[in-house]
């Protein structure tokens, strides 16, 4: 927590407020009206209360001021040049048939606005046939407030700032136990937003407001677009020209803080929240009290109390509430009903999805649940699933009708390892999909299946497979820890062990292969390397479970090996796609993407794999010379 308030003394929110403080009481720079200006501008239809409160810049002209109405105190500057609107068009700078109370302009263009009230206007900036910009009583503009993530009564709070970013979230919301570094959080938060609070709405450089309602005690920031928004309230919008901030087509935003290339669009609403950079809300999506992280698009959905993590697809009419998924990377289908926290008492339920967790069409999720164990698992379509505690990546949890046993009753059927076993084209462009599209700049999201963490628990959910006591049809949580309020078969075991050994062996040979990429001098050595290219309780773990090569050149052969089967499981997968379509559509083929451009991403990593097996070789071969 050392970082952060270093890190808040460099607010851009902050900087711009501080610089403008320093300005408001200076009179450098500014005149009164004289009595040849006076008379041009009532000429021009224009009317004070009391022209001796305005103060112009030096080399002030009023060509540019028409048909306005002014009262209390207000700065103008010397208009000139032209700005251009949203939709491209070039309009002078100026005020036009507009009412004005205590505002201080720079050469900006103001144009129908029927109320700007205790506002700066920064140069560049646009504002056309908008109905009021306001500034009423005290504002810290969306900073400060004490967001209820998770149980919607309260209990794992973390109060909203402009700089947030999702790491920082995550650790915040679940240390809720560390209460010095709670206490610490809270500390540094609270006294900035304390020196945020101010009277006064900015709209920075650039920035353009189009046919909008209403926004009030906002900071908008330089080159944000906000066009037909409804109402923008208590609000920071941080913007640059390389990543400009859209809210447009009757948007909402309230007591919030968006962040660089956000977009809140068609009538969405996010009232009590965060979008970190280059997330959006569209299509009538509904967010409150929740932290959507960078390349998360929320579509018509609700999110309600969630840690939403990056690149969630959330596409369609579907519900999630109180979901802790600071991983992200997974799917909300149409219907899904993520959000029965309830427990006919109060709304203190959670669940923890899991990284790349799929949700499927109309599946019934009910609370507590943890499926943070249970990376790339998938809720089939249709299900209701129990409250529960599932430990096996890769997994599929489906109905299973077709067993009686009393034991069995209201227990769904789940098939560990399956998406490796049948969904390796999914795995594989998912891996592919998260490194290239990141648009967030301010934060790293690249992504390999083949990470610790998920080797760690692919692990652990072998050695629960293999450590069962007697052979059974099939078994329960009683049997087989993890497994939640689900049952696994005999025939799935043995299938989901396979699985799991072959994505262990492929995890160790990837490290052993990028070790020596990394490190070429070790094959030069002439000591043993084994114990380097093995090293770590992880994969000495994994070697007691798949045979590893002794020699290098079979170390290497070996990779080349399983990396050429786990790229035919890619195209086997999909080939299954291709005849499933055929047999349905006559012009399946011809209304489809071609395989070969499908799997471009996938020859291109096996390629990669090939190009890393003949440096490996020719440097075995230079070292034997």
């Amino acid at each position: 927590m050392k970082k952060i308030p270093k890190l808040l003394k460099q607010s851009e929110i902050l900087k711009n407020l501080d610089l403008w403080r320093k300005k408001i009481p200076s009179t450098n720079g500014y005149r009164k009206l004289n009595s040849e200006e006076k008379n041009s501008l009532e000429n021009q239809g224009n009317s004070c209360e009391n022209w001796n409160d305005i103060d112009v810049a030096q080399d002030f002209t009023a060509s540019r001021i028409k048909n306005c109405f002014f009262s209390g105190k207000s700065k103008l500057p010397s208009f000139f040049g032209s700005v251009r609107t949203p939709e491209g068009l070039s309009v002078p700078t100026g005020i036009y048939d507009s009412f004005l109370n205590d505002c201080i302009l720079e050469n900006c263009h103001i144009y129908r606005v029927s109320t700007l009230a205790k506002t700066i206007v920064e140069a560049g900036a646009v504002i056309r046939n908008t109905g009021s910009i306001i500034s009423s009583g005290a504002t810290r503009f969306g900073n400060g407030i004490s967001l209820n993530i998770g149980s919607e009564v309260g209990g794992r709070n973390i109060l909203s700032y402009t700089e947030v970013d999702l790491p920082t979230a995550e650790l915040i919301l679940l240390s809720q136990k560390d209460t010095d570094l709670q206490k610490d959080f809270k500390h540094s938060i609270e006294a900035f937003a304390l020196e945020l609070e101010s009277s006064i709405s900015i709209i920075c450089k650039g920035a353009k407001i189009c046919n909008t309602t209403t926004l009030r005690n906002v900071w908008i920031g330089p080159e944000s677009v906000i066009d037909g928004a409804t109402k923008i309230q208590n609000t920071s919008v941080y913007s640059s020209l390389e990543q400009p901030t859209k809210i447009s087509d009757g948007a909402i935003v309230k007591h919030s803080i968006l962040q660089w290339g956000t977009k809140v669009t068609s009538h969405a609403s996010v009232i009590n929240s965060i979008l970190l950079e280059a997330s959006s809300a569209t299509k009538q999506a509904k967010i409150n009290h929740s932290i959507i992280a960078p390349n998360s698009h929320i579509m018509q959905g609700e999110v309600t109390s969630s840690l939403l993590g990056p690149f969630v697809g959330f596409h369609h009419q579907a519900l999630l509430i109180s979901a802790l998924w600071p991983e992200g990377m997974g799917n909300v289908g149409h219907g899904a009903n993520v959000g029965s926290n309830h427990t006919g008492r109060l709304p203190d339920q959670e669940i923890r999805p899991g990284l790349g967790t799929f949700f499927g069409l109309g599946s019934n999720i009910k609370y507590p649940a943890d499926y943070s164990d249970a990376p790339w698992s998938l809720i089939a379509t249709g299900i209701t699933t129990l409250p529960q505690k599932v430990e096996f990546p890769f997994s599929l949890i489906t109905q299973a009708s077709h067993y009686n046993s009393s034991k069995l009753q209201s227990l769904n059927q789940i098939l560990p390892a399956w998406m490796l076993g049948n969904c390796a084209f999914t795995l594989a462009r998912n891996e592919w999909k998260f490194n290239s599209r990141n648009k967030a700049r301010r934060q790293d999201f690249s992504y390999s299946m083949l990470d610790k963490r998920t080797a760690q628990l692919v692990l652990k959910a072998y050695q629960r497979l293999n450590n069962i006591k007697e052979i059974k049809e099939f078994y329960t949580v009683a049997e087989i820890p993890g497994l939640g309020k689900n049952f696994i078969t005999e025939s799935v075991r043995q299938k989901a062990q396979g699985f799991y050994k072959e994505y262990l062996e492929r995890f160790a040979l990837n490290h052993a292969v990028d070790s020596m990429i990394k490190y070429p001098s070790w094959i030069a050595s002439k000591k043993p390397i084994l114990k380097k290219l093995f090293a770590g309780e992880l994969l000495r773990e994994i070697c007691k479970i798949v045979m590893i090569p002794a020699q290098l050149p079979l170390i290497i052969k070996h990779y080349r090996q399983i990396e050429k089967h786990w790229h035919k499981k890619i195209l086997d997968s999909l080939e299954k796609d291709y005849e499933r379509g055929q047999e349905i559509f006559d012009d399946y083929l011809e209304t489809h993407p071609k395989k070969e451009t499908t799997v471009d991403f996938a020859l291109a990593s096996f390629e990669e794999s090939k190009g890393k097996t003949k440096t490996l070789m020719l440097l075995l071969k230079a070292s034997s010379a």
